[in-house]
C-alpha cells in the first residue's frame, strides 16, 4: 500500500525494497537468535520481538514521510474524504502507539493496575475505526465517479 501511496511522489521501489530488506535481515536475525526456532527458554513474546520492532519502526517512518509529502504537494487535498490519508493515519496511531507501548513496557507497568491491554485495545480500534472511514471514503469516490 505504501508503494501505491508514495509512487505519486516519487519512485518508491528503492524506499519499499530497504525497508523489506531490512525486515527480512531483521527477521534472519531473530531466527538464529532464537536457535532457528526451537523454543527454548523463551519468555513471555520474545520470539519475533525484534521484527515487530523494526516493523513498527519502518511503518512509523513511512507514514510520518507520507504525512511529510503530503503537506509538501502543491495541489490541496481534502483530508476530510481522503482515502489514503485516513488508512496512513490509521497505520500511523497503530504501528506508533505499539511501537512507544513497546519500548516503555517496562515504565507503563504498574502492580495494582495493567494499562498495557487497554493501550493496545485503543489503538486497535483507532486503526480499525480510521481503516473503516478509509473505506468509506473510498466508497464515496467511487460512487461519485460512476453517476
Amino acid at each position: 500500500m505504501f508503494n501505491e501511496l508514495f509512487s505519486e511522489y516519487f519512485n518508491s521501489k528503492p524506499v519499499i525494497i530497504g525497508g523489506l530488506a531490512l525486515l527480512a535481515i531483521v527477521y534472519g536475525y531473530d531466527v538464529w537468535a532464537h536457535h532457528f526456532l526451537l523454543f527454548r527458554n523463551l519468555t513471555n513474546d520474545t520470539l519475533n520481538n525484534a521484527t515487530n520492532n523494526a516493523m513498527s519502526v519502518i511503518f512509523s517512518l513511512y507514514s510520518f514521510y507520507y504525512f511529510y509529502l503530503l503537506l509538501k504537494d502543491y495541489k490541496p487535498v481534502s483530508l476530510k474524504t481522503s482515502a489514503s490519508f485516513w488508512w496512513v493515519a490509521g497505520v500511523f496511531c497503530y504501528y506508533f502507539g505499539s511501537t512507544a507501548v513497546n519500548l516503555l513496557r517496562d515504565k507503563l507497568q504498574s502492580p495494582y493496575f495493567d494499562f498495557l491491554p487497554y493501550m493496545l485495545l485503543v489503538s486497535i480500534w483507532i486503526i480499525y475505526g480510521c481503516w473503516s472511514y478509509s473505506f468509506i471514503c473510498r466508497r464515496w469516490a467511487t460512487t461519485r465517479s460512476n453517476s
